[in-house]
């Protein structure tokens, strides 16, 4: 019998990492939708997530990062055995990168073993307005004729 994955708060970010006094630093955070200037678009994101499972023996947990329902990315992280653990268990992705052609759904799904697949986040990559100021941790790829070394005069 599967049971439910306790996951308390999971954020996407621009970038997750290592702040002071033991705790995690947030660098702008996605509340809704993420807006881009335009694609194709190459994307940088952080992950944070806190879990509660309490496995008996250390646990594999296995993150997959789909674009569109296509995975690009998948990690894998041990859930270790804390009976005295008061707080969750952090799972902490400092930046991971993607590239949108089109508007797209980002989706960010853990699988462990024994219990139902969760949905940590679901996103949806959109064309800002064009009165938008910023793009956020996202810049438009270099068209063929930008990328092309320069000829020879």
């Amino acid at each position: 019998m599967t049971k439910k994955l306790d996951v308390g708060n999971v954020l996407l970010a621009d970038y997750v990492g290592p702040g002071q006094g033991n705790k995690v630093t947030l660098v702008n955070t996605y509340s809704g939708d993420v807006f881009v200037a335009a694609f194709p678009v190459m994307m940088s994101f952080g992950f944070y997530a806190e879990t509660f499972v309490r496995p008996a023996s250390p646990l594999m947990a296995t993150i997959s990062f789909l674009l569109d329902e296509t995975q690009f990315l998948e990690l894998h992280t041990m859930l270790q055995p804390n009976p005295a653990a008061s707080g969750p268990e952090l799972i902490v992705v400092p930046q991971f990168q993607s590239i949108a052609t089109k508007e797209s759904t980002l989706k960010i799904v853990m699988r462990v073993a024994g219990y139902h697949p969760a949905k940590l986040i679901t996103k949806a990559i959109k064309l800002a307005p064009s009165d938008a100021i910023s793009s956020g941790g996202s810049e438009p790829m270099p068209s063929p004729a930008q990328s092309e070394p320069a000829s020879p005069a």
